[in-house]
């Protein structure tokens, strides 16, 4: 059983750590797009943007499908 809840423990940390990520790049993406940094490549903001959006909102939802428990699809 604590094989079990360290790696919850652990799937959950990737997941908050991956929403983190995406958050942080959709910021930066935005700010360089708006010309308040300057420091990134122009393009290159437009796609940070993108994989922000993606990395925040689409793949916590895939892990967390992928990762589901089998005895959570019984309902």
């Amino acid at each position: 059983m604590q094989d079990n809840d360290q790696t919850a423990q652990m799937r959950f940390s990737i997941i908050s750590l991956v929403r983190l990520t995406g958050a942080i790049l959709v910021a930066v993406g935005l700010l360089s797009v708006a010309e308040a940094i300057d420091w990134i490549p122009q393009g290159l903001d437009y796609a940070m943007a993108i994989a922000g959006f993606f990395m925040a909102f689409i793949a916590p939802r895939m892990l967390a499908r992928r990762w589901r428990s089998p005895d959570m699809d019984q309902d």
